[in-house]
């Protein structure tokens, strides 16, 4: 099994642990969009709903693709009181995109699972003339020494390999910083 999928088997603890986007981020990424009312909302890799939610109480309209079925399961339930939010279980890479459908395309905490070769292309594909895309995620730091030895044991446990977690693209040292 690919390892971004593997999410999906632990679709219940992501849900509870991960935590939501800050309220400021998502005010910034709607300002710097300029998203008008009726403007449609592409989130790749919604995951249990966290960001979905913060742009759906915000009255947008959005489709929110993953590929994991008990991932957009838990995201069923967080945004249950929401007819502004559509599911779709894909990967953003087989997803049918229309052309320039999207005034934003969001990826909270996904983009560096999406293929490289067409991550861009796909958005460029989607997003309207006038679009943007939004590339962000949370990044543990300042883990206490204790803490990251039992988490690096565990993850050797189950993995067999140790290294930077893919949240650390989101560094400003790291890819995403390069991209803008």
């Amino acid at each position: 099994m690919e390892q971004r999928f593997a999410f999906d088997e632990i679709a219940n603890i992501y849900k509870t642990a991960r935590p939501d986007y800050p309220e400021a981020l998502i005010e910034d990424v709607v300002a710097y969009a300029d998203l008008k009312p009726n403007d449609d909302i592409l989130e790749v890799g919604c995951g249990t709903g966290q960001a979905t939610k913060s742009f759906a109480k915000r009255n947008f309209s959005v489709l929110a693709i993953d590929p994991g079925p008990e991932m957009l399961r838990g995201a069923r339930e967080s945004l249950a009181g929401f007819n502004n939010v559509r599911f779709l279980e894909i990967p953003f890479e087989a997803w049918p995109a229309k052309q320039g459908e999207f005034r934003l395309i969001v990826a909270a905490q996904s983009w560096h699972w999406v293929s490289p070769e067409m991550r861009f292309v796909r958005a460029a594909e989607a997003l309207s003339p006038e679009g943007s895309l939004a590339v962000f995620g949370h990044v543990p730091v300042g883990l206490p020494d204790p803490l990251l030895a039992q988490i690096k044991e565990i993850y050797l446990r189950h993995t067999g390999q140790w290294g930077r977690p893919p949240e650390a693209w989101y560094l400003p040292d790291r890819p995403v910083q390069r991209l803008v």
